[in-house]
Order: C-alpha cells, then structure tokens, then sequence
C-alpha cells in the first residue's frame, strides 16, 4: 500500500482535494433536490380537493361499527361527481368501493360532504393491530365532470295555455345530471387516525 504523504504541503493538497470531492457531491445533491421540487411544482393539481376525511367514533375499539365520511372541495368551473373511491383500513382495502359510485355533487367553488359506507374496526380477515391506530385512508380513483340541468318532469306537459289562450311554462321541473369526461388529475390521498380502546 502507497503511504500516506505526511508533509505539510501533501496534507494542504490532500484536503483541498477531499474538500472539492464533498462540495461537487453537496452540489449534486442540491441539483437532485432542486429537479425534485420543480418536477412537483409543474405537475398540474386537480379541481378537486380531498379535504379531509372523518372517523366517528373518535375513541374506537375492537367491536367499534364506524362512520366514516369525506369532505370535497371543488376549484373548476363545473360540477363534479360520479365519485369512486377506494378506502383501506389499516392497510386492507375494502372491496364495497370497487364497482360504487357515489352520486353526490361537488358544485363549483363549492364543498360537500360526502357519507361512505360504516365499517367495522376488525372483520373476518383483518384483525386487530397488535399496536398503533386505526388507520383509514381514502383516495379517489375517478371523479367526472358534469353537466346540471332542470328539465320538466313531463315533457309533454312542459307547456300549458291558459283560460285566455296564453302559454305559461308548467312548474314541475326536475334536476338531471349527466356524466362527463373523467378529471384528467385526482386529488391526493389522505389518512386518517384514531386511537385505539384496548382491552
């Protein structure tokens, strides 16, 4: 093995190299970091807004039914639903969400909150945690764009004429939706967690 210069202008020279060695390394790392943030700062964000999502009980244990509940925020210029959603508790998804559509209407520059399906803290299956919180997240899978319209109830009685042969529009009027193209960018996921009542 070569041996170490020991003199003082080979140690000067020997730590300036090991000083550019960590500042060229520092720099990459700032660069990587940099790309990191612009990469996120460019991605588009989505209308819609899983704001939060809510677990009654607060204080739940083994035997707990739950309820469970989401609220959504929408920033586009048209309504949102056709809402899917897929939901884990404590890692196991469950499966009543696969093939559900909640038809709840997120109104522009509006909120809603939107009731899911109750579950219970331990089923056939998934178990109690042996330690740490009930932990439920929640993630939209497809939300579309939609089209909200009244329309009369009868559309053969839309009109009516009356004792002095005028038109008057029928008041029996009903709201119709009508499903559009998916978002293009979903909201992301949020968790939610309790505190476990333990035997």
């Amino acid at each position: 093995m070569k041996p170490i210069p020991t003199t003082p202008g080979a140690m000067l020279r020997r730590l300036m190299g090991l000083a550019l060695v960590a500042a060229v390394a520092g720099s990459g790392t700032a660069s990587s970091a940099d790309e990191s943030a612009a990469a996120k700062a460019d991605k588009p964000s989505s209308p819609l807004t899983l704001v939060a999502v809510d677990i009654q009980p607060e204080d739940p244990s083994a035997e707990t039914l739950c309820r469970l509940g989401v609220e959504l925020t929408n920033q586009g210029e048209q309504p949102i639903s056709g809402l899917r959603f897929a939901v884990s508790v404590n890692g196991h998804s469950l499966p009543v969400y696969e093939k559900h559509v909640f038809l709840d209407v997120v109104p522009p520059g509006g909120k809603v909150n939107v009731p899911l399906y109750n579950f219970w803290v331990t089923e056939t299956g998934r178990p109690l945690p042996e330690k740490g919180p009930l932990t439920v997240e929640v993630r939209v899978v497809d939300a579309r764009w939609t089209r909200v319209e009244l329309e009369p109830m009868d559309p053969e009685k839309a009109t009516r004429t009356d004792s002095e042969g005028n038109e008057a529009t029928a008041q029996e009027m009903v709201e119709t939706w009508t499903l559009l193209d998916s978002l293009e960018v979903l909201p992301e996921a949020v968790t939610a967690t309790r505190a476990l009542r333990r035997p």
